[in-house]
């Protein structure tokens, strides 16, 4: 393993101290006043990533083909909110509500296809309500003769501070909120192609917390611990799922307020099922080991989810379309149905007399 931190611009700090606890299982309420399906029209615009913006009431959506950011409504009505001038394919989105902002991962989809190509890896700032830009950060500099392929980010709530994973390099990069960067972590054991891709931030956690990464290919999910850099305690640990059983090639995270991880991917578990699908985890032990809690199969792959009001929704960006050179007009918003499943209690001896 090989391990590096560099500090390209002043990092801004923020302790916040939050009270520890295992998470709960919190199911979803069925609010039957939201959609079950949204499907929009916006030809070959292949959305990678989504997210929900509360204030706003609409999904939001970034384009693998360098199309427009749309805005879509519960009614499939889709809108451009962020355009631009010349093709800018995007991954990953994060709504900061906080700070009125929308984030946007942008990469190169080319580079899986392009030996030769160094990729693309920046992260934009935008107004949440005027989509007018704020800031473009470049992070590529930091890995110069790396190939980089920047995938997914999340933003810590109090600080601001963004981090952005980057799935060739096998890097966390993080961004200020004033556009300044630098890398956070980097390890080979989140290489892959892709390999760091999903990011997530404890939302109980101690003290600086921790990140929760997906590496797609190996199908492991790592915490990184969200200290200062050069603190020994930065440290990479994969998390057990299920004892062991299961393995979920996470491309995207997201946790709800109750610390509840739903991950979307590819999955197989002790049931035998190896495909897409859904799944939902806690943990009792901050996140050492975690628990399926529900899950869905999905008939096809998804990238990732948004949550609007407990109820996970998923993009499908017709990834085959897409690397068969084919055209497609419609896109599908999806609301996930998960089961729970019955976990038996752990079994205790009787005690003697």
């Amino acid at each position: 393993m090989h391990l590096r931190v560099l500090r390209h611009t002043t990092l801004l700090i923020l302790i916040v101290l939050v009270a520890i606890g295992g998470a709960k299982f919190h199911a979803a309420a069925q609010d039957d006043a939201l959609p079950d399906t949204i499907v929009y029209t916006f030809p070959d615009h292949f959305p990678e990533g989504i997210a929900w913006d509360e204030a706003g009431q609409r999904f939001l959506l970034g384009s693998l083909t360098g199309g427009p950011i749309l805005a879509v409504t519960d009614d499939g009505t889709a809108t451009p909110f962020v355009e631009f001038d010349t093709p800018r394919p995007s991954i990953g989105l994060e709504v900061d509500a906080a700070r009125n902002r929308l984030l946007v991962v942008f990469s190169d989809p080319g580079i899986f296809t392009d030996p030769t190509s160094k990729g693309v890896a920046m992260l934009g700032a935008y107004d949440l309500e005027t989509g007018d830009e704020i800031w473009l950060a470049d992070l590529a500099y930091q890995f110069e003769e790396e190939q980089h392929f920047a995938n997914d980010v999340v933003v810590h709530r109090e600080t601001g501070i963004a981090y952005v994973t980057d799935s060739l390099v096998g890097a966390i990069y993080f961004v200020n909120p004033d556009g300044g960067t630098g890398t956070w972590y980097y390890d080979d054991a989140l290489k892959g192609a892709p390999g760091a891709n999903g990011i997530e931030i404890l939302p109980e956690a101690y003290g600086w917390g921790d990140l929760v990464i997906a590496n797609m290919s190996t199908q492991t999910l790592y915490l990184v611990g969200l200290v200062p850099p050069g603190d020994n305690r930065l440290l990479l640990r994969p998390v057990e799922i299920d004892g062991g059983a299961t393995q979920i090639g996470g491309d995207g995270l997201i946790f709800d307020e109750h610390g509840v991880l739903t991950v979307v991917g590819r999955y197989s578990d002790a049931s035998g099922y190896t495909g897409f699908g859904v799944v939902q985890l806690t943990s009792d032990d901050e996140w050492v080991t975690a628990t399926t809690v529900a899950s869905a199969q999905l008939s096809k792959q998804a990238s990732t989810a948004a949550l609007r009001d407990g109820a996970a929704y998923v993009i499908y960006p017709e990834f085959i379309a897409l690397n068969t050179g084919q055209s497609v007009d419609e896109f599908t918003i999806e609301r996930v149905e998960l089961v729970e499943l019955e976990i038996a209690p752990m079994e205790t001896a009787e005690p003697e007399n």
